[in-house]
């Protein structure tokens, strides 16, 4: 039987990476569990298929986060490019909040780490679920988006996954104008683009891992 042809991250024991590792493997497991009953029914299986792309979609955002709280510092403190972007993000944000956020920083004892979890709470609020929130969450990591997912495969999925969420997959029929119905999805459709986001939340580990472990396997 047919099933999701995705990776899982190398990860250290013991790494910072190891509880978005933990959600990664968590949410691929359920998105094959989710594909595996789908090719054992027949009236419900686009619809158990569109349930894998959400899960999906769920499990890079879930990922992206748990990243940002656990190894953004880190990152931060070894990596010249994630140095850079941090920097040019707090002076974005003193010239819109200037009292707010120096009053924060140096109120703490830590200011830089107060920062970084400004940085880390600004991440948080936000939904990874297009390409440019992606790209803004890499660039804080000193990762070029296009390693983890091109442009034009992320806006396949999220072009989709906002369809199936908000529209509940309904198009207009251009021939009446009016009357609708559910839009048909290709089963090879669907599995292609959970892989793609899936391969993308696990290359996104990955990547974080390396940027953590490399300038250390360096100095020794």
């Amino acid at each position: 039987m047919a099933t999701l042809k995705v990776s899982s991250p190398t990860v250290q024991k013991d790494c910072t990476c190891s509880t978005a590792d933990a959600i990664y493997l968590t949410g691929k497991s359920t998105c094959e569990n989710l594909y595996n009953l789908s090719q054992t029914q027949a009236t419900s299986k686009e619809d158990l298929l569109r349930a894998v792309l959400l899960f999906s979609c769920s499990t890079i955002d879930s990922v992206g986060k748990q990243l940002a709280k656990d190894c953004l510092k880190e990152v931060i403190d070894v990596d010249e490019g994630a140095q850079k972007i941090f920097e040019e993000h707090i002076s974005r944000k003193i010239k819109q909040q200037p009292e707010k956020l120096l009053a924060r920083a140096l109120s703490n004892p830590d200011y830089r780490g107060e920062l970084i979890k400004f940085v880390i709470e600004s991440i948080d609020g936000t939904s990874l679920q297009s390409y440019q929130q992606i790209s803004e969450l890499t660039a804080k990591f000193g990762i070029v988006t296009d390693e983890i997912i091109s442009q034009d495969k992320a806006k396949a999925v999220f072009d989709a996954r906002q369809k199936i969420i908000h529209e509940m997959d309904i198009e207009v029929l251009a021939e009446s104008g009016s009357r609708a119905q559910r839009r048909t999805r290709a089963e090879n459709e669907l599995k292609q683009l959970s892989e793609g986001i899936l391969e993308a939340a696990c290359k996104l580990i990955d990547n974080v891992h390396k940027k953590i472990h490399e300038p250390r396997a360096k100095d020794t």
